[in-house]
């Protein structure tokens, strides 16, 4: 007796994506961090919606939000695609029958029409399997990246973001022309330190205006590393005579070398052949993240790569690996500079 689908796939109200719920619980956090150091009383937030299509056209106005690129094709990127190519393959021009994304989801790509191409089944697979095919492709048809991805997950996490804030503290919301009238009335400069000092000072009643002279800048650094090898990798590389001919049975993702059946298949002698595994790059699961801070002189450095044997910080100095002494690992969050206006 099992449940129907269309009963258990059912979301609860307010739900977000797990890229849009860790983006809300970060700003909760910052302002629950600042109030363990600062007797915080009231939060203000500047409430804007980002309009994508004025951000590219500021001309946009009114109905013509409803003219996009996919107007008059059902919002159906494919439609318009086969129209734009009149149906015929981009490589080819035998008829349309699977489309591809120039770019890919995993660089980046954009959902767009600008970023798909109509292909026929037999260069669709050519594309994927050699490497000439994807590079003609790339030259005929320029993918686009994602331009306001950042902005579409704060779109979305506004409603959860007043939600939260209100339960926790003293919320107040202002909005865009608001703190910009304060701005010009008071003849305040514009940088993003003094951004958060106008949108506070516009929703008290009386207040000395006196800009901040010195501003802390708090940076989000990785907590977790999600590519860290868990367990043992092994690629096996295929010699003939001592030099390497092919690797992996099969082509692996994004590989560049011939594989082994690549290999067979394109006439390659296999009478002398052997196999050697090359363990890849293996990651300490224990070791320092950037965003960890060390102390140093009487000021704390973080953390922000690890390259050739050293650590390197924010300050742009660098201490061999061996002779650092991390005493706070990271943390998320992390006052990093403090710098004068």
């Amino acid at each position: 007796n099992k449940q129907a689908r269309f009963s258990n796939r059912k979301r609860p109200d307010g739900w977000l994506t797990p890229t849009a719920n860790q983006l809300l619980q970060t700003h909760v956090n910052l302002v629950r961090k600042i109030t363990r150091i600062l007797p915080i009383s009231k939060v203000v937030l500047e409430l804007n919606r980002f309009a994508f299509m004025r951000l590219d056209d500021p001309s946009v106005y009114g109905t013509d939000f409803q003219h996009g690129p996919l107007y008059g094709y059902e919002n159906s990127i494919k439609a318009a695609v086969w129209d734009l190519q009149k149906g015929k393959c981009l490589l080819c021009d035998n008829p349309v029958e699977q489309y591809h994304h120039v770019r890919e989801h995993h660089r980046n790509g954009s959902e767009t029409v600008k970023n798909r191409v109509g292909l026929c089944r037999d260069c669709h697979s050519l594309v994927h399997t050699n490497r000439s095919v994807a590079e003609k492709l790339a030259e005929k048809a320029k993918g686009e990246r994602k331009k306001y991805d950042a902005l579409g997950v704060l779109n979305q996490i506004i409603p959860a973001l007043i939600e939260q804030l209100s339960e926790l503290y003293n919320l107040s919301v202002t909005a865009g022309w608001e703190t910009k009238e304060f701005r010009d009335r008071h003849q305040i400069g514009k940088d993003h330190y003094l951004d958060a000092y106008v949108i506070a000072c516009s929703s008290l009643d009386h207040i000395l205006i006196k800009t901040p002279s010195e501003c802390y800048r708090v940076r989000q650094f990785r907590r977790h590393d999600r590519q860290a090898c868990k367990r043992e990798m092994w690629d096996r590389n295929y010699q003939y005579n001592g030099k390497t001919v092919a690797k992996n049975r099969h082509r692996a993702f994004e590989q560049k070398t011939d594989s082994l059946s690549e290999y067979v298949k394109f006439g390659g002698r296999t009478d002398n052949l052997t196999v050697k595994h090359g363990k890849r790059a293996m990651k300490d699961m224990d070791r320092y993240y950037p965003g960890c801070q060390m102390p140093d002189h009487g000021r704390i450095k973080t953390l922000l790569k690890r390259a050739g044997g050293y650590y390197h910080f924010d300050d742009n100095t660098r201490i061999s690996v061996r002779k650092a002494k991390i005493t706070l690992n990271n943390a998320g969050l992390v006052f990093v500079s403090k710098t004068s206006a």
